[in-house]
């Protein structure tokens, strides 16, 4: 006897119908092993990614180089450091120039810097994709009272610049606001610059990069700078993913051994009450793989049932309980797994209804 997947998928349905009260049982079983991976190991993902994502805010992956009173650093150089396998962007900044509203005589007076990087796309993170254009951060706007960062600056010599709107800096240049930034493009071996503000591309990989800038631009003799990193919050990153996901991982392969272990025993209970039944499936021309395959759809669907449950309930209950959600990644890979694991739950039953002989098993009164 051969039938289509589709008659397989039906004649599983049909049983699963007739047998609701295990049915609900396993569909349970799968839906609370989600629920429980979720609120650990999903519970600690989430939180996880918020504390990276807090530490990253601050900085954590820059490398801040500035120069000491009375030198320059060589923003030509900064085209050697973005090419370190490590550096994912670099900008560098020039000496402070003071500059006031020119509508405002006497008004109070901030600095303009100059901008340069290799990566002349890198200026939209600063609000601007022009290069030679001048934006403000918005504490350098109102202070010298122009807020809607359009009008014009002057230095003391009499140089006007035009404003074009706000500015942002990254968390790792937060100590040069509020300032004035003119982009200036990709730096060469004339501009001077006081600032380097490089962005690495792992945590892991700051202090290594922080070394080989310091080698780069000392050229082996004194420094004439000082480089900033923040390596304890670095530190303190690593330490919180590693105790985290440590924690979140305790209890996953329990959950799920013993959710295989349940769904096992609950089909291996429903075989041997239907021992008849698979006698005469057998009798009737039904082949051992027909017979795995049957049981072992049956298991399929309420594994795919239980961990739709599963995951709407998991999301429901972090929601209600204030908790980061885990990443959508997590979600996948758990319904994947619970669905693997219910399944495979049911190997040992399918083979065993397979294996049923169908002589032995009519005789049975």
């Amino acid at each position: 006897m051969r039938l289509s997947i589709a008659a397989v998928c039906t004649e599983a349905l049909r049983e699963l119908r007739a047998r609701k009260v295990l049915s609900i049982f396993i569909v349970a079983v799968v839906a609370v092993m989600f629920l429980t991976v979720t609120l650990t190991a999903g519970r600690a993902a989430g939180l996880r990614e918020s504390v990276v994502s807090a530490v990253d805010s601050t900085g954590v992956k820059s490398i801040f180089v500035r120069a000491n009173p009375g030198t320059t650093l060589s923003a030509s150089l900064l085209t050697n450091i973005s090419q370190f396998s490590s550096v994912e962007n670099a900008a560098a900044f020039s000496p402070a120039t003071d500059v006031a509203n020119v509508n405002i005589r006497g008004g109070s007076q901030v600095p303009l810097r100059t901008v340069w990087s290799p990566q002349p796309g890198l200026y939209g993170a600063f609000g601007s994709t022009a290069v030679g254009a001048t934006m403000g951060t918005p504490g350098a706007l109102t202070s010298i009272g122009i807020p809607s960062g359009i009008g014009a600056v002057e230095d003391a010599y009499g140089n006007q610049f035009t404003l074009s709107g706000a500015a942002s800096l990254p968390a790792a240049a937060a100590a040069l606001e509020p300032t004035l930034l003119k982009y200036g493009g990709r730096p060469d071996r004339l501009d001077e610059a006081t600032v380097f503000v490089i962005n690495v591309s792992s945590t892991s990989e700051v202090r290594a990069t922080g070394q080989l800038v310091s080698d780069l631009l000392s050229g082996g003799g004194t420094p004439t700078f000082s480089i900033q990193t923040n390596q304890r919050l670095v530190d303190l990153q690593a330490t919180l993913e590693a105790e985290v996901g440590v924690a979140g991982q305790s209890g996953v392969a329990g959950a799920l051994l013993l959710a295989a272990v349940i769904i096992a025993a609950i089909q291996t209970s429903s075989i041997l009450s239907r021992r008849k039944e698979f006698g005469r499936r057998r009798a009737l021309g039904a082949t051992r793989s027909l017979i795995t395959a049957l049981v072992l759809t049956q298991t399929l669907i309420l594994a795919v049932i239980g961990a739709t449950l599963g995951g709407g309930a998991s999301t429901l209950t972090l929601l209600l309980l204030g908790v980061p959600q885990p990443p959508a990644v997590f979600f996948a890979a758990l319904a994947l797994l619970s669905v693997a694991v219910g399944t495979l739950g049911g190997v040992v039953p399918a083979v065993s209804a397979s294996r049923r002989d169908p002589v032995t098993e009519l005789r049975i009164p």
